[in-house]
């Protein structure tokens, strides 16, 4: 028996797309699971969790509402792929991009899981958006060793799928696959910042000018490695419920105090931190810390949910000892999965997560950031991006690389910032 599971928002649009495939190739015995009363993930974990309670189930069927199943041989396929290979956990619709990489097709549409992975696997909760969910779940799935594999099974996604696959890489837990922006890039950008005879010139340019509440509880292992070794005392602006601040006690024996405006999650911090303070950090000047005391000041996912992220880097540095430093991770508006929507579809659409999250009150480029953190006294820049996530086939944006170069961008670079989806800045005052 194959057990279908459908998270449904809009019944019109999934029994016109949806249903017909399933009674078509899903097999006379197929049980069909459906809600959209919970979050995303909420409903896909209860799913599996009925799913375990039936017998003789031999797939279970993660399907979007707007995909049609179009596949007469589905079912034997999937047998045969689950029979050859006693590895294979997760099957997905071969990526018709051609990316190299399974996880390319891990877009939501369609995510076939063999039954023993019910009492094993849950999709992260903490990832609230309506995307990004599939892809996560089959990362942790490979990381633990087993196989995630694709095959020629024909789905046909609609309505608003292209967005949706372009958001769904972009949207997923943070810390993961971390790679460094070079310095030579972060040179570059910085230098045509600060001098406008570097930037770009020529009639081209020149047109261009003219023409000018969730909490989510991160880990943030990337920022936590890149934790100077002298972190003895810390501050945490925005530690929330102290998940982040309790890994970095628990990771490097420092002392971490924090800040937060809900009383709720000050309460939960107060039992992981050694000291929590109730303040907004838009409004406050002082806080009932030593000023100065301080050898590093984290703010992850803060700046860009605060009205005056400035205002906040200006109190982090007074609370720093000289030479102290602060680790910040800063999202970047720049990334493909906001431009491209942006440019092809004429779309910027907030989500419940994310880049273009409701709860965002500021945007942020690599180089207003960089402004943003020298005027509060910080030099001395690392970067890196926390999420480097390229689009499942490269290629992609190879019209909007050339249309850049045509402006007089370098390439590479533009890629590069392309592909940045959160960049973590490292940055200190001086001695």
């Amino acid at each position: 028996m194959f057990v279908f599971g459908v998270f449904v928002d809009s019944p019109e649009v999934f029994e016109r797309h949806c249903l017909p495939g399933i009674a078509a190739h899903g097999g006379a015995d197929a049980t069909l699971i459906t809600s959209g009363d919970l979050p995303v993930a909420a409903t896909y974990n209860q799913m599996l969790d009925a799913a375990g309670d039936l017998g003789d189930v031999e797939a279970v069927v993660i399907l979007r509402q707007d995909v049609t199943l179009a596949d007469p041989g589905f079912r034997e396929k999937v047998r045969a792929a689950f029979a050859s290979d006693d590895t294979l956990s997760v099957l997905l619709p071969a990526d018709t991009r051609g990316g190299a990489d399974p996880l390319a097709a891990a877009d939501g549409a369609c995510l076939v899981l063999h039954p023993r992975l019910l009492t094993r696997v849950r999709f992260d909760e903490a990832l609230t958006g309506t995307h990004g969910h599939a892809l996560d779940l089959c990362r942790r799935v490979r990381d633990a060793g087993e196989r995630v594999s694709v095959a020629s099974i024909a789905v046909a996604p609609h309505a608003d799928a292209a967005t949706a696959s372009a958001r769904s890489a972009a949207v997923v837990s943070q810390g993961q696959h971390a790679r460094r922006v070079g310095r030579e890039v972060l040179t570059r950008v910085l230098a045509r910042h600060d001098d406008p005879a570097g930037r770009p010139t020529g009639p081209a340019a020149g047109a261009a000018r003219r023409a000018s509440e969730a909490f989510i509880a991160f880990d943030h292992p990337e920022l936590i490695a890149h934790l100077p070794s002298d972190a003895h005392r810390v501050l945490d602006l925005g530690c929330g419920a102290g998940t982040l601040g309790a890994a970095i006690a628990s990771g490097t024996g420092a002392h971490v105090v924090g800040v937060t405006d809900q009383p709720a999650q000050a309460d939960l911090a107060r039992t992981r931190l050694a000291d929590v303070a109730l303040a907004h950090l838009d409004e406050t000047t002082t806080l009932p810390f030593d000023r100065g005391s301080f050898d590093v000041v984290v703010a992850a996912g803060l700046l860009e949910r605060l009205a005056d992220p400035a205002h906040a880097l200006e109190l982090a540095a007074a609370y720093l000892r000289p030479g102290g430093r602060i680790v910040a991770t800063v999202p970047n508006v720049k990334h493909w999965s906001v431009v491209l929507p942006l440019l092809v579809q004429d779309r910027w659409e907030y989500t419940d997560t994310g880049l273009l999250a409701r709860s965002s009150l500021r945007f942020f480029t690599m180089v207003e950031a960089a402004a943003m953190f020298r005027a509060a006294g910080f030099g001395g820049f690392e970067v890196c991006a926390a999420n480097q996530i390229p689009l499942g086939d490269p290629a992609q944006l190879e019209p909007l690389r050339a249309c850049l170069q045509a402006y007089g961008v370098d390439g590479e670079e533009a890629g590069t910032l392309l592909d940045s989806y959160e960049y973590l800045v490292v940055a200190a005052l001086p001695d």
